[in-house]
């Protein structure tokens, strides 16, 4: 009987083939546009999401104008002053906690070295409560002191294995270098590898009072 259904829908394809093939092209570029949306519906809704406190959780940007020939534009940045953090906690109730953070050259590799390993990963700096505030978790270390020290770095799970192989990464030397200058860290903490669905995409995280004496340091 089956077979009968199948040999009849076939010769009624074959008959009338150019409207299956239109209908069959239809019905799957609709089929592709909807899991297109789907996915992108589902991007926007669980971006981020995965922090414990994702509902407190807030991003501070700076809305520059910028005046142009023919219109006023404004420049949305997430560039804001060092201490606008610290100002807000103390100034806005309802505001608990801010926690600095930059990406290292604006989004570019730093050089990383362990030994003979010589790696280029991003990295970010951040505060030391960055740990505490994002859910970021740490297979080894205290989120609460893992970037306290000066010289200390967080690493993930997967720039531990690349660099330090079996070894136990805690305690082990790393010389960070970007932008023509580098300093020795102390790993102080392997977090877990970030989720796809994060804002924050790095391998290594180190204090961002390095990241300040960078920018502050005295020219030649």
């Amino acid at each position: 009987m089956l077979r009968n259904y199948l040999i009849v829908a076939w010769r009624n394809l074959w008959r009338n083939r150019v409207y299956a093939v239109v209908s069959v092209c239809g019905l799957a570029v609709a089929l592709v546009v909807v899991l297109i949306v789907f996915l992108f519906v589902r991007a926007e809704l669980t971006w981020d999401r995965f922090h414990a406190n994702a509902e407190c959780l807030y991003q501070a940007y700076l809305i520059r104008p910028e005046i142009h020939q023919f219109s006023e534009l404004n420049e949305h940045c997430s560039f804001t002053p060092n201490a606008l953090g610290s100002e807000l906690v103390a100034n806005v109730p309802g505001i608990h906690r801010a926690v600095r953070t930059s990406f290292a050259d604006h989004g570019a590799m730093a050089l990383l070295r362990s030994g003979d390993q010589v790696v280029q990963e991003q990295g970010l700096y951040a505060d030391p409560g960055f740990f505490e505030l994002f859910t970021f978790p740490l297979i080894q270390g205290d989120p609460a002191t893992a970037l306290a020290a000066p010289g200390s770095v967080v690493i993930t799970r997967r720039l531990a294995t690349k660099l330090f192989g079996p070894a136990d990464p805690l305690g082990q030397a790393l010389f960070l270098s970007h932008q023509g200058t580098g300093a020795d860290f102390t790993v102080t903490g392997v977090a877990a590898d970030p989720p796809y669905a994060s804002n924050f995409d790095f391998d290594w995280v180190a204090p961002f009072n390095h990241y300040q004496s960078y920018w502050h340091r005295p020219g030649p």
